[in-house]
Order: structure tokens, then sequence, then C-alpha cells
């Protein structure tokens, strides 16, 4: 009974000084412009967190709250707010893959800073842009009704015409 009673003088002993993990120092970094965002070179040791420091670090201006790790970009500013190095910009929607883009639609943002991604285009001239045969620079097939080219007109040629009857040629552009 002696020995049962110093187990559990032994246990309770061993949990009163704390089996509890010891408090490990966190790893803070210098948030200057309070975005959430710290400098990755200017970091502390501390289990508490020190004023104008955060537990993330990655941003690319402390100077700018709005710059830092998927801020929201604005286009063709020369300024990197998300911090992937690039400056987004604006691209035409280029829906057939033709490599023009359509001047209707919206214009997307491309965060990669060029509009050479798929369905993107820095050209705004494509005059269909759900079929990639038809483009500027296209080859024009005449007499078709189809305007491949983009110049606002099919290709007329009379030749395919000669020795058909006037009636059938009036008939077919009107």
């Amino acid at each position: 009974m002696q020995t049962h009673k110093r187990w559990l003088t032994l246990i309770s002993l061993v949990i009163a000084i704390g089996l509890a993990a010891p408090v490990l120092a966190t790893t803070w970094y210098l948030d200057v412009d309070r975005d959430g965002w710290g400098l990755c070179s200017e970091s502390v040791e501390a289990d508490t967190q020190p004023p104008l420091h955060v537990e993330i670090c990655g941003d690319c201006n402390d100077d700018d709250d709005s710059m830092y790790p998927g801020a929201p970009e604005v286009p063709d500013d020369g300024v990197d707010q998300d911090c992937n190095d690039v400056d987004a910009t604006l691209c035409y929607t280029d829906a057939d893959g033709d490599g023009y883009g359509d001047p209707v639609s919206a214009q997307i943002i491309a965060l990669d800073g060029d509009c050479f991604g798929p369905g993107e285009s820095y050209d705004s001239t494509d005059c269909d842009d759900d079929d990639e045969t038809i483009h500027p620079g296209a080859v024009e097939i005449p007499n078709d009704g189809i305007d491949q080219d983009c110049d606002g007109e099919d290709l007329f040629d009379p030749v395919p015409l000669q020795g058909t009857p006037w009636s059938l040629i009036k008939a077919r552009y009107r």
C-alpha cells in the first residue's frame, strides 16, 4: 500500500511540476505598414508578439500597405502590388485562340504581366472571336458571303460567275 501511495505522490508531483510542453519562442517579422505581412529580412524571436510585428513574412514593400502577397493588382500602373515580381496587364479575350482579341468582350487581367497566355491577346481586332479562321490577315475566300480577313466585306470575284445566268447572280447578291 505504501508503494502505491508513493507512486501516486510521484505522479502528482510530476504533473504539478509540469509535463506540459515548454513555451517555444515564435519568429515575428517587422510590419511597419501594418498590412499583415512582414519583411522576411527583419525578424525577432519572442514568446509574445512585439509591436509592429506579425507571424508571416513576404512583404515586398513595407512602406506601402497596398503591396503584399495576394494584394489586388492595378493593371499597367508599373507597380507590383501582389509581390510576384511583375505588374499585371490588361488583355483582350481571345476565345477562339487565333491570337486576335475581341474588342467588345470584357478585358481580362493577366497577373503574369503579358498577354501571351491561353485566351489572352494584346490585339483587339478580331471580328469573329468564335471562329479561329476569321481574323485580320486571314485568307479571304471570294464570294462566300463571309468576311474572313475582318476588312468589313467579303472579297467579290466576278470570274467564277462567268457563264452563270444573270438571274442567279442577282439572287445571290441581294
